[in-house]
């Protein structure tokens, strides 16, 4: 099952591009994991400080494998401090038939 995952982030006031050069550094591994498809960096138009991550992966499975890599040996540990909340995220199942 094909599986879009939302990585969540807004950046404290004055940080969006610091935030996007860490995501368009790190994002490289990402694209390299086994079962990405997609990582692509968007942001609001409203709000450029509010950044989203879109991925797409073969599976939950490498979704998951990708998680538990990043909460390991790819702990991004720059990212944090230019945060002003908890990141957050979603996954979405693709309905292939609509």
């Amino acid at each position: 099952m094909l599986v879009v995952a939302l990585f969540d982030l807004h950046a404290a006031p004055g940080r969006a591009d610091d935030v996007a050069a860490v995501l368009h550094r790190i994002l490289v591994d990402t694209r390299a994991f086994d079962g990405n498809r997609e990582a692509t960096v968007i942001r609001d138009l409203d709000d450029p400080h509010h950044i989203t991550v879109l991925n797409r992966w073969d599976s939950t499975d490498h979704h998951d494998a990708y998680l538990a890599w990043r909460a390991g040996d790819g702990a991004v540990t720059d990212l944090g401090p230019l945060l002003d909340r908890d990141p957050g995220g979603s996954r979405h199942e693709v309905d292939a038939g609509a």
